[in-house]
């Protein structure tokens, strides 16, 4: 939140307003049908994968339950929040929570890989282009997180509670394990999961180069593009409710290395997060004929 409010001290409401009407209803319904079609392809994805690991649901079934918790990581931690309405509501279907949670994590493993793949193909491109932008400290701030992060570990693993904690986490692991090996076996479902994982990420830049063009003429489409999948995988970690403050900030930085204003940059981040929750309510929408009360079906796929 934190971040959120430094984004908002650098734009003002007025030039807020004037950058908004810049964009057209076309843009916006084009946005909103390509999240929602996100959330079907996200669920289809998630379908198979449970399929893989033995929890068999009717695929309108799996659909409405990963709706709910698309909209809970809006509103909570991000994946956390997702993650446990997923265990509460299947748990109400007697499916166990090791098949979800694994199944979830690597979800997760292959959208963060995905992205990261992306980012590094956009900073190759646009080295050149940004490497002038960038702070002359830039790499001592790096390698200064590096060695916080290396003590906090050495810490943790010399801590004995952490080491007790460590053991019991061992033992669920070890349950998440089997059921991941389940779907990592299965090349077939794995090579699907991959392919839907970049149409799902590719939707998502999608909507945000929609958006930057609508509202800055002088966009260059390929270059935003570009510099979209470091953003949305900084959004996506598990340090803020809904990616809030993480994803504004982060946009306003790449766009205004581009040359867009903070304005543009503040409207997009919000925007991006408006026409994904309007696809996921309107999805919500479209499967509130179907009911949960149906107990999976548990077994070898």
């Amino acid at each position: 939140m934190a971040l959120l409010g430094l984004a908002l001290s650098r734009v003002s409401a007025p030039r807020l307003w004037e950058a908004a009407h810049q964009l057209s209803l076309l843009t916006l319904s084009l946005c909103l049908a390509l999240a929602t079609a996100q959330v079907f392809v996200a669920s289809w994805r998630w379908h198979l994968m449970l399929q893989a690991v033995g929890v068999r649901l009717r695929l309108a079934t799996t659909v409405k339950v990963n709706v709910v918790s698309l909209l809970a990581n809006t509103l909570m931690i991000n994946v956390v929040g997702g993650a446990l309405t997923r265990i509460y509501l299947l748990n109400k279907m007697s499916v166990p929570s090791a098949p979800v949670l694994s199944t979830t994590a690597l979800e997760k493993l292959l959208a963060t890989a995905v992205l990261a793949a992306l980012s590094i193909v956009g900073l190759i491109v646009l080295h050149p282009h940004f490497a002038p932008r960038l702070p002359t400290h830039g790499d001592l701030v790096g390698w200064a997180i590096l060695a916080i992060m290396l003590v906090v570990g050495v810490v943790a693993v010399l801590s004995q509670r952490m080491r007790r904690g460590a053991r019991v986490v061992l033992d669920y692991l070890k349950a998440l394990m089997r059921a991941a090996r389940a779907f990592l076996g299965d090349r077939r479902a794995l090579a699907t999961a991959v392919l839907l994982t970049g149409l799902s990420q590719l939707m998502i830049i999608l909507i945000g180069g929609a958006l930057t063009v609508s509202l800055w003429a002088e966009a260059p489409p390929l270059y935003v593009m570009l510099v979209l999948p470091p953003t949305m995988l900084l959004a996506g970690l598990p340090i803020s409710i809904g990616g809030w403050g993480v994803r504004e900030f982060s946009i306003m930085v790449v766009l205004g290395m581009l040359g867009a204003s903070p304005d543009v940059g503040l409207l997009v981040s919000l925007l991006i997060y408006a026409s994904t929750l309007g696809g996921i309510v309107i999805a919500a929408a479209l499967m509130l004929p179907v009911h949960l009360r149906r107990p999976a079906a548990l077994g070898a796929s």
